[in-house]
């Protein structure tokens, strides 16, 4: 095989992989904005719980096919997908608290998990592309939902953690006269405000835990544009030097 077949190889091998890399993260970033832009829509009835669980399960599903490209982490992302897709609707027949926090725990375990495979993957990256670009979207929402996730964990572990106005967010969540679809959607709004360092005021961490998760949550926030958004930044100018060159 000649030098120029190789280097056709090559190029092929890439553009197959660059086209695999784009199909996996469009199918994460499609499903990730699916569930994060209904939540606030769906009443928490059996049918709207029911609509919740699927729209995560795909959330699951989507961060498992994007942690297909290395064996390893496929291995470790696939044992944790089963596990938190075990437990979520597992809790449909549990409603304890103890399982509900087991639940709400492995779901931010495995989306944490699903951020770090999308940033590694982000860094292996040289040019801007399609594929860089949806991958550094999906970082970005990955850390939201792991997030509300930690945040679900602590009100549920130690109820009064948060409060929204004199009352604390529990007994917010569980007023009779509230919106059935509060307690998914109060929690994603939360999780934005802090990760965007909006924070309105209208749900304030009280406990030491909370305000140590949330501002952990703003300083994350800030350094996905420190160091992602500026990676990109310089990806684009270095991309242009050459093109000029």
């Amino acid at each position: 095989m000649t030098s120029d077949e190789n280097l056709r190889g090559t190029r092929l091998f890439d553009k197959l992989r660059q086209h695999a890399g784009l199909r996996r993260n469009s199918l994460l970033l499609l499903v990730l904005a699916s569930f994060i832009v209904l939540l606030p829509f769906v009443q928490e009835d059996g049918f709207g719980e029911f609509i919740v669980r699927f729209g995560f399960s795909a959330v699951v599903v989507g961060g498992l096919y994007s942690a297909s490209e290395r064996r390893g982490t496929l291995v470790v992302a696939g044992v944790m997908a089963v596990l938190v897709l075990a437990v979520d609707w597992g809790s449909v027949l549990r409603k304890d608290p103890e399982f509900t926090i087991l639940r709400s725990g492995l779901s931010a375990a495995f989306i944490f998990l699903t951020a770090w495979v999308q940033i590694a993957h982000l860094g292996r990256k040289r040019e801007v592309t399609a594929d860089t670009i949806m991958g550094a979207v999906n970082i970005y929402l990955l850390l939201i939902v792991a997030f509300m996730f930690l945040h679900t964990t602590l009100e549920i572990a130690k109820p009064g953690a948060y409060h929204i106005g004199d009352q604390t967010l529990t007994e917010y969540l569980m007023d009779p006269g509230a919106d059935d679809t509060l307690a998914a959607s109060t929690l994603i709004y939360f999780s934005i405000t802090t990760f965007t360092t909006l924070g309105y005021g209208d749900i304030l961490p009280v406990s030491s835990a909370a305000r140590v998760i949330s501002g952990f949550e703003a300083i994350v926030g800030q350094l996905y544009v420190a160091i992602i958004v500026a990676r990109l930044v310089a990806m684009q100018i270095s991309q242009r030097m050459q093109g000029r060159d």
